[in-house]
């Protein structure tokens, strides 16, 4: 999801370009927070899931409405994308009603977790330059 959200990202004024950055949050926050998160305080990752895709869901549908509910085809395709992660986020706060927000999991061990935990860093930095994407989202401009 990230990828596609990089690589669609263009100098384009107004709300679209704005909605393109939130939508990069988001990917970031479902992909990178959220699924090593999950390892440790599944309730907290299961939230942080939500907001990540309630940022990802924000660009199909402005464009969905702002197209007169026309394209309403990769409306649907697009939102396929983000209604697992939702699905399982909400069965996740569900199933754990009962615990407290900061339990933590108790298994697999710690030693299994915490590399778990780095991979998608780990693929984060090794597929994209991990700067630009810093600078993108901060404003701060190409790094040299």
């Amino acid at each position: 999801m990230a990828w596609l959200t990089l690589n669609a990202i263009v100098d384009i004024p107004g709300p679209v370009y704005a909605l393109s950055h939130l939508m990069v949050v988001g990917s970031l926050l479902l992909c990178i927070v959220a699924a090593p998160l999950g390892l440790f305080l599944p309730r907290i990752s299961a939230v942080t899931a939500l907001v990540g895709i309630f940022f990802l869901a924000l660009w199909p549908s402005v464009s969905f409405v702002a197209s007169h509910f026309e394209h309403w085809f990769e409306f649907l395709g697009g939102f396929a994308f983000y209604w697992w992660p939702g699905i399982l986020a909400a069965f996740i706060l569900w199933r754990t009603h009962g615990e407290k927000w900061l339990a933590v999991r108790p298994r697999p061990r710690l030693a299994i977790r915490v590399p778990l935990a780095f991979l998608p860093v780990v693929i984060f930095a090794v597929f994209f330059d991990m700067r630009l994407v810093v600078a993108l989202l901060f404003g701060l401009g190409p790094p040299e």
